[in-house]
């Protein structure tokens, strides 16, 4: 872990109340699909009791030139400065963090991911596309609805090109969507992924889902070893 200098080059909206952050990747960063920076910015234009520190996942692949981060817009201080900074602002980057990444031994992965709980999944399965890592490998995106679906295209342009990814998005509250609307359950679970007892899982997503689907995965008999989390704090 260390302590590095990088700057804010572009940011762009990505989903409903979602920004996409890009940063400058600092000389000799390097760090594995999954893992997070903390993020130090110098200065705070709007008062925040947290402070001006944050945890990002990294949403970009180790192979990515540029380090992206993703994140939903709360109006904490912190994330309305980082909204509004200007374009080249030096910022504090300490990292990278975490252990919330792919085990060599996965053999056959399902991803599961609730809302902004996508980024490190971006992550992991560009980074196995880089390094050509054939593994059958499985994401259920879960969301209120469509328009706060980060990155769904890229996955569903993936999902059809890619033949050892399969991309199943569903859409809790949705009236304008076609596709499933489900919520991850045991039921859905049986129904899109076959053999799940034989599986690795990686959950990351909000506290209430990621901790009722590590339970109910623990109730269908899969090992705890089996099963990785992370959850995402502040939405």
């Amino acid at each position: 872990m260390s302590i590095l200098k990088t700057r804010l080059l572009d940011r762009k909206p990505l989903a409903e109340n979602t920004v996409e952050f890009i940063l400058e990747k600092p000389a000799g960063m390097d760090f594995i699909a999954g893992q997070n920076v903390n993020i130090k910015l110098a200065e705070l234009f709007y008062e925040d009791k947290k402070g001006p520190r944050r945890p990002f996942t990294i949403a970009s692949s180790p192979q990515e030139s540029e380090l992206i981060i993703a994140t939903r817009m709360t109006g904490s201080g912190f994330k309305k400065t980082f909204a509004e900074m200007p374009l080249g602002s030096e910022i504090e980057c300490v990292g990278p963090n975490g252990k919330f990444y792919l085990d060599d031994d996965s053999t056959d992965i399902v991803f599961i991911a609730g809302g902004i709980g996508i980024t490190p999944f971006r992550s992991m399965i560009l980074d196995a596309v880089a390094t050509k890592k054939s593994v059958p490998m499985v994401l259920l995106y879960s969301n209120a609805n469509i328009e706060r679906a980060a990155y769904h295209n890229l996955f569903a342009q993936l999902g059809e090109s890619l033949p050892d990814l399969t991309y199943i998005p569903t859409m809790t509250h949705s009236e304008n969507w076609g596709g499933e609307t489900a919520r991850i359950d045991s039921e859905f679970l049986k129904k899109k992924v076959t053999d799940i007892e034989n599986k690795d899982y990686y959950l990351c997503g909000p506290p209430g889902m990621v901790n009722a689907i590590k339970e109910m995965l623990l109730q269908q008999n899969i090992p705890a070893a089996r099963v990785r989390f992370e959850t995402f704090w502040g939405y």
